[in-house]
């Protein structure tokens, strides 16, 4: 009989976290779901830990956990993670790097603590859940889509490395997906008037774009499949504002590409 595979999902009590932490266990894996929150909804057949990526202890604590219960990893997710609605200018320090610990300094911390284990076992598989946003900048989003980038970046960069481990990483893309992000963004704590127009007619555009979004469970399915795939390439975009984004990246004038992207945008 084979192993049961274990898998580790981060920010797992909403949205798409959530949702993959649900599809995971449906798939036949052991499931451990993380939250800030001691407090977080449960979820059936899902076992919750507190975790904050912002912390080395915590991240070390809910790992060891895992590997107390479970012996292994199989399957890291990392979903975890944040918007900040704010142009670039107007984003203090603070705020930037605040976004980056958490959208990518957490993902750094949750692989470093699960990695070891993989390279020994000579197996594993890591998901970073990325974004469109990631793909193609978007304005009034500048850190965020830096973060994006950032774990684009790292994604491609750890997939060389750990080959000869036999370790998989890749991202999944969602685009514009209905789980309240544009609700729990933050705004800038020293908005710059000027940017006042431009910042409003942002949040309007895209609080139109997530109504008409996919489900989490759409981008859960992606993360099920992505796992479950022999050899799974870079990147898996889900969603065709995502799609959409990807293709403008590679064949659209730079001119072009940004002139969609204002116009969807409102500006």
């Amino acid at each position: 009989m084979a192993e049961q595979k274990v898998a580790l999902v981060t920010g797992a009590s909403s949205g798409i976290g959530r949702a993959s932490a649900a599809r995971l266990h449906e798939a036949g894996y052991r499931v451990f779901g993380t939250s800030r929150s001691a407090n977080a909804p449960g979820l059936d057949g899902v076992t919750m830990l507190e975790l904050d990526v912002t912390s080395d202890a915590s991240v070390g604590a809910c790992v060891g956990t895992v590997m107390e219960q479970a012996d292994h990893v199989d399957l890291l997710v990392n979903s975890a993670g944040y918007g900040l609605f704010a142009a670039g200018e107007e984003t203090n320090l603070e705020e930037a790097q605040a976004i980056f610990e958490v959208n990518v300094f957490g993902v750094l911390r949750m692989c470093r603590a699960v990695l070891p284990g993989m390279r020994e076992r000579g197996s594993g598989r890591i998901i970073n859940i990325s974004s469109g946003a990631g793909i193609v900048g978007v304005p009034f989003e500048a850190l965020y889509s830096a973060t994006k980038f950032a774990i684009m970046g790292m994604t491609e960069s750890m997939r060389v490395e750990l080959q000869p481990f036999g370790v998989q990483v890749c991202t999944v893309d969602p685009g514009f997906t209905r789980t309240g992000f544009e609700e729990s963004g933050r705004l800038p704590a020293e908005p710059i008037a000027a940017y006042d127009e431009g910042r409003e007619s942002f949040l309007k555009a895209v609080e139109k774009l997530f109504a008409t979004g996919l489900d989490p469970d759409d981008v859960a399915r992606a993360v099920v499949h992505v796992a479950r795939q022999k050899s799974p390439a870079a990147h898996h975009s889900v969603g065709a504002d995502t799609i959409q984004a990807e293709l403008g990246r590679r064949f659209a004038p730079r001119n072009m590409l940004e002139r969609i992207v204002a116009d969807r945008f409102g500006q």
